[in-house]
C-alpha cells in the first residue's frame, strides 16, 4: 500500500508498533510462549502448547514452533504446508493444502498434531503479523468517522 493511500491513524498505530520502516527490514520474530485455551482443549490438546519457542518469519509467511510436538522435533507452518521435522530436517509427517483438509467435519471434534499446527501457525503469524498486514499490497483501509464511547473517542480502521 503507497503511503498516500494509508490513513493518519494507521500510520499512526504502524508507528506504536515499531514503524513500517522496521518491519521491512525484521527478517524474524521470537518469542518463548505458553498459550490454550477452549479451542485446544475442546479437540483434546489441551496442553499441547506449553512452554514452547516460536520463530515467525514475516515477509515469507512461515511460522516455527520448537519443540513441537515433541523434543528433537519442530512444527513448521506455510499457507500451503504443515509439517513436523527432526531437528536434521527430515520429515517426520507433512500435509500439504492444510486449509482444505481443515475444514472437514472430524475436524472441529478432534484434532490431530498437524491441525494443531496450522491453527496455531496461522493464528501466530497474523497476530505477531499485524498491524503490518494492513499495509500489504492489495489491502484497502479506511478509517471512520469518530465516535463517543463513554469517556473516549474511538476511530476504527476497516480493512
Amino acid at each position: 500500500m503507497s503511503t498516500e493511500l494509508r490513513s493518519p491513524l494507521l500510520d499512526e498505530v504502524l508507528v506504536a508498533h515499531g514503524g513500517l520502516g522496521l518491519w521491512q527490514r525484521c527478517e524474524r520474530i521470537d518469542a518463548h510462549l505458553s498459550f490454550g485455551g477452549l479451542a485446544f482443549a475442546a479437540r483434546m490438546k489441551r496442553k499441547a502448547y506449553l512452554d514452547r519457542v516460536v520463530a515467525i518469519f514475516p515477509h515469507t509467511r512461515k511460522v516455527r514452533l520448537t519443540p513441537f510436538p515433541a523434543s528433537g522435533q519442530l512444527g513448521q507452518w506455510t499457507p500451503q504446508c504443515v509439517c513436523i521435522l527432526r531437528d536434521d530436517g527430515s520429515v517426520v509427517q507433512e500435509r500439504l493444502a492444510p486449509r482444505k483438509s481443515f475444514g472437514r467435519i472430524l475436524r472441529q471434534f478432534r484434532w490431530d498434531g498437524l491441525d494443531l499446527l496450522y491453527f496455531a501457525g496461522y493464528a501466530l503469524w497474523n497476530y505477531l503479523s499485524f498491524p503490518f498486514l494492513l499495509t500489504e499490497p492489495g489491502v484497502e483501509v479506511q478509517e471512520s468517522s469518530p465516535r463517543e464511547c463513554q469517556r473516549f473517542s474511538l476511530t476504527e480502521l476497516r480493512g
